[in-house]
C-alpha cells in the first residue's frame, strides 16, 4: 500500500508541475490501481491501526484525479 501511496504523490506532483499528459495518463493508472488495491485489502485493512493514514495520503492525489475528470468534462461540454 505505501507503494501505491508514494507512486500516486510522485505522479500527482510531476502533472501539477508538467501538466504533461504523460504524467495525467501515469496518475490514471495509479489511481485505478490504487483503487483496486484498496477493493482486495478492504477487510485487512479495517483493523490495520495505519487505515486513516492511507486515507489521508490518498486524498490529494484522488482530488487531482477528480479534477482531471472534471476539467475534461467541461472542455468536452464548451465543445458541443
Amino acid at each position: 500500500m505505501e507503494d501505491t501511496i508514494m507512486d500516486l504523490h510522485f505522479t500527482s506532483t510531476k502533472y501539477v508541475e508538467t501538466g504533461k499528459d504523460t504524467h495525467k495518463k501515469l496518475l490514471e493508472i495509479n489511481v485505478q490501481e490504487a483503487i483496486e488495491i484498496l477493493k482486495e485489502l478492504q477487510d485487512e485493512l479495517q483493523d490495520d491501526e495505519k487505515k486513516y493514514d492511507y486515507k489521508l495520503h490518498l486524498l490529494l492525489p484522488f482530488q487531482i484525479y477528480e479534477l482531471i475528470c472534471i476539467r475534461e468534462e467541461q472542455e468536452y461540454d464548451d465543445a458541443d
